[in-house]
């Protein structure tokens, strides 16, 4: 009988940990997921936090618990969190919102008239974050309105494609803060080479 090594066992281990991981892949995580928003919406930002159910591929409204995000327009600014007074997050999404265990996403250029609002104050035109992929309940593209949708605060951008607009463990670093990664990166292992070099190198007698 062939007999395994400490080795082998351990790949055994390490292979029977993984399988639960992979089968559970691309179902719901039975927990919730909250997701890190940093927008920039013309000359206006939204940011903060929106938490799910844990559910992933297509979202509805309902699969939203709980978020607090701050609506930063032009001269004004306004929180919406889940415990306000009038929150509401509603919408027909129609496939338009997405997650995965990472990544929230809405799709720009979907064609289905999904819109998704987090409001305080349910229609009222004031205190909301909107994406829609047509005039809708919103108009087209992302809007960000601390104050009313026609007071000159708001800023409604159009957008298209597939979009994230909120990712797990941090905001999306924008093109310049992936180009100063890169570069540090190159910098510690090309540091990283020079060290090795100089222990490789033998000493003088």
């Amino acid at each position: 009988m062939a007999r395994i090594g400490t080795y082998g066992v351990r790949r055994l281990t390490t292979g029977a940990c993984l399988i639960p991981l992979l089968l559970g892949a691309g179902a719901a995580s039975g927990a919730t997921i909250t997701y890190n928003v940093d927008q920039t919406v013309g000359l206006g930002r939204v940011y903060g936090t929106i938490t799910t159910n844990g559910a992933t591929g297509s979202l509805s409204s309902s699969d939203f618990v709980s978020w607090s995000l701050e609506l930063v327009g032009v001269g004004a600014s306004y929180r919406i969190t889940n415990s306000d007074t009038g929150a509401v997050v509603w919408g027909d999404t129609n496939g338009d919102v997405t997650a995965t265990l990472t990544d929230l996403s809405f799709n720009f250029s979907g064609g289905a008239a999904g819109y998704l609002v987090f409001q305080d104050g349910y229609k009222s035109g004031m205190h909301y974050y909107c994406d829609s992929d047509g005039v809708t309940q919103c108009l087209a593209g992302e809007s960000d309105v601390p104050q009313s949708y026609n007071d000159g605060t708001q800023q409604i951008v159009a957008m298209t494609g597939n979009q994230v607009i909120g990712v797990v463990g941090g905001a999306i670093p924008e093109p310049p803060t992936w180009v100063f990664m890169l570069v540090g990166f190159g910098g510690l292992a090309f540091a990283a080479r020079q060290a090795g070099k100089a222990r490789l190198k033998p000493k003088e007698a």
